[in-house]
């Protein structure tokens, strides 16, 4: 067994080196390659990123990333750009006793029960039109019928909202739950106006057990658009309205809803707002 040194490289066991592009260990097929660039490349002789790995990663500590793209909700294959929440660009509305913690690349909401039903928001400024909200939640705890989280436009100064949520629901009254997406209008944080539109059970491909999904809203400056995906990439549109209908807002964002006698929780693991 030998062992060399390259600067800061320590090899240990067999070195071969070809230098025509850069620095590659082994004769042919390299385990590890670093060309010119200062790319490195695993299992690849032809890196075309900062690291650049063929193969399976087994990773056992935490990956902390701004960005990550890879196959979202199931769907083998597809890739989705991953931008990880912000808590701190966020600002609450109608917190009350709700919290939300940053965990890693992701933020965890928690509303504890209330008395009736009870909106809490965090939000951004809405940015002017034409614009693109999206998100990727997992709802950790939502009673059927009593909770329901999502996204929101909120107008402050009317105190009106706008709703695209995910909610377990019993629509029949046989105790059967069903996953729902519903488009709604609320005249304040606890004050339900009426519904756009409302979609039961069969919107989700993989099941009611599976809940993990994206939620777009798109302002296009002349409607807006509700859409839902299982893949971030492919969006289904639910429902299309002028978007000066109900409310103008100059804030956007996540929202969670519950009421007694149960809380309600949820992951937020994906949060962006484009613009052209």
């Amino acid at each position: 067994m030998k062992k060399a040194k390259l600067g800061r490289i320590v090899v240990t066991g067999s070195l071969f080196l070809c230098l025509m592009s850069g620095v590659a260990f082994a004769q042919s097929n390299p385990g590890l390659t670093i060309d010119q660039n200062g790319n490195v490349g695993i299992g690849t002789s032809t890196p075309g990123a900062k690291l650049d790995v063929n193969g399976n990663v087994n990773i056992s500590g935490t990956l902390t990333a701004t960005s990550i793209s890879g196959a979202a909700g199931g769907a083998s294959g597809n890739t989705t750009s991953y931008v990880p929440p912000v808590l701190s660009n966020f600002t609450w509305v109608n917190q009350g006793s709700a919290t939300a913690v940053q965990q890693g690349n992701a933020v965890y909401v928690y509303a504890p029960p209330t008395s009736g039903n009870n909106q809490h928001m965090l939000l951004v400024n809405a940015p002017a039109p034409p614009y693109t909200m999206s998100m990727f939640m997992t709802p950790m705890f939502m009673p059927m019928n009593t909770a329901g989280g999502g996204l929101s436009l909120y107008d402050s100064a009317s105190g009106k909202i706008i709703n695209l949520s995910f909610a377990p629901r019993d629509p029949n009254n046989t105790g059967d739950f069903v996953p729902s997406l519903t488009i709604s209008k609320m005249n304040s944080v606890t004050s339900w106006n009426s519904s756009y539109s409302c979609f039961n059970g069969g919107i989700f491909a993989n099941g009611m057990g599976d809940y993990d999904y994206w939620l777009q809203i798109k302002d296009d400056g002349a409607n807006r658009t509700f859409s839902i995906s299982r893949d971030g990439i492919n969006y289904v549109q639910l429902f299309s309205v002028a978007r000066t209908d109900f409310v103008t807002p100059n804030e956007v964002g996540v929202f969670i809803t519950n009421s007694t006698p149960f809380p309600a929780s949820m992951l937020i693991q994906s949060f962006q707002i484009t613009t052209p």
